[in-house]
């Protein structure tokens, strides 16, 4: 939540023994805070990551629009929208796999929707020429900022080519995805959704979106269900407005 995460100060700091820069987190009131004769913290870095954490607010715009007509605006194609508050994190964690792992993104800021099953089961595309598209936006209250950090999306016959690929697949596994099939319970929640990534601008930062297709999969007249946009965004993805 926010409150838990303003309670966090992040410090960057050099592992000089892995040859790379890592971050700790402390609480604000903890007794073991770095002090400023700590040479292994990097300062700089430290300051604007607690700023990108701390002092801007960022929100989550997914939307299905309408095929391309010259007549109307990007406004008036819109079909389905969702708008959400959503926080930024630097840990790495997979969401196609359940599990404990994770790993630290810095100098990448991650963005998670946890219950995307739920907030994104009303984006669906059904006819040709239909695109859904994700974008984030940072907002500063203090100060007049609201930039988009980042904005992807894909058109329905790049979602149907996935989704094709994807049953060919499924009706020629390898052995290992055979056993898996029977053996895990983790396999058999996530095996009805595809997950597929949407690059942002000039490859600078990517978001990850699961699908979920009607059954027969990727007949002509069904529909493509986007279940959810797990947004991966690198914290200085892009300076487009």
């Amino acid at each position: 939540t926010a409150e838990t995460r303003d309670d966090l100060l992040f410090y960057v700091k050099y592992d000089s023994k892995n040859k790379k820069e890592i971050t700790d987190v402390y609480r604000r009131d903890s007794k073991s805070l770095p002090d400023s004769s700590d040479s292994t913290v990097l300062w700089y870095q430290t300051l604007y990551l607690n700023i990108l954490l701390h002092e801007f607010e960022y929100h989550l715009v997914c939307c299905v629009l309408t095929p391309r007509d010259d007549s109307k605006s990007i406004i008036e194609r819109i079909k389905t929208q969702i708008t959400m508050q959503i926080y930024p994190s630097t840990i790495e964690r997979r969401m196609d796999k359940k599990g404990k792992k994770s790993d630290s993104s810095y100098p990448s800021l991650m963005f998670y929707v946890d219950n995307f099953e739920e907030v994104f089961n009303q984006i669906s595309l059904s006819n040709p020429g239909e695109k859904v598209v994700v974008q984030i936006v940072a907002l500063n209250h203090a100060i007049p900022i609201r930039r988009l950090i980042f904005i992807g999306g894909l058109d329905f016959s790049t979602l149907k080519r996935a989704c094709i690929d994807r049953q060919k697949a499924r009706e020629n596994p390898s052995f290992i995805q055979r056993l898996s099939q029977n053996k895990t319970k983790i396999y058999r929640e996530f095996q009805d959704l595809h997950f597929i990534q949407i690059k942002g601008p000039n490859g600078k930062g990517h978001a990850e979106m699961a699908l979920q297709v009607s059954k027969p999969v990727c007949d002509d007249n069904k529909v493509i269900t986007i279940n959810s946009l797990e947004d991966l965004i690198e914290d200085n993805s892009n300076e487009n407005e």
